[in-house]
């Protein structure tokens, strides 16, 4: 299974050539489309492999067996924001067990707070933490909400941004 957290080429794709390459059965992916080219390839791809695509929706839950299992957090469908903004995309908690990750996607401030508002079970062991909240404090209150032991922060060595901050290090 892949999951597409939205249609931005940044996200997008890498999973590309992910289908090409792998045998994926399902593809799990919010309803807002792209005009890009890479979202066209995706889409050529999709069906010329014949890939279930489920459509994310806040409340859904995908069992794997054995006590993994992944919950859609968001989207709400319809969109609870502007299309295509980060905040449309998919939110996953997967758990395994006592273990469980959140995978936030590129949700906005205004996205997290949506979640604490709709009380979502926020609380993880680990937060992938996105992108944008190396440019700005991070939120204290979805931090609180979600209460890690640990965080993953992606980035790339010596990357001209200076990411991670110190401040989003600190927190």
């Amino acid at each position: 299974m892949v999951v597409s957290t939205h249609p931005d080429s940044d996200h997008l794709t890498g999973l590309v050539e992910v289908l090409r390459r792998y045998g994926v059965g399902q593809v799990v992916c919010p309803d807002f489309p792209s005009d890009s080219l890479i979202y066209t390839q995706w889409g050529d791809l999709l069906a010329e492999k014949d890939v279930k695509t489920t459509i994310a929706q806040s409340g859904q839950t995908i069992n794997f067996g054995n006590g993994i299992r992944i919950e859609v957090l968001s989207p709400t469908v319809p969109a609870g924001f502007t299309a295509g903004s980060d905040d449309n995309g998919v939110v996953l908690r997967l758990t395994d067990g006592k273990v469980s990750f959140l995978l936030t996607g590129d949700i906005s401030a205004q996205g997290e707070f949506a979640l604490i508002a709709e009380r979502a079970d926020l609380e993880s062991s680990v937060l992938k933490v996105r992108s944008s909240w190396f440019s700005r404090l991070y939120f204290r209150r979805f931090l609180d909400a979600v209460n890690p032991q640990a965080a993953v922060i992606s980035v790339g060595k010596n990357n001209d941004y200076g990411h991670p901050t110190t401040e989003v290090l600190d927190r």
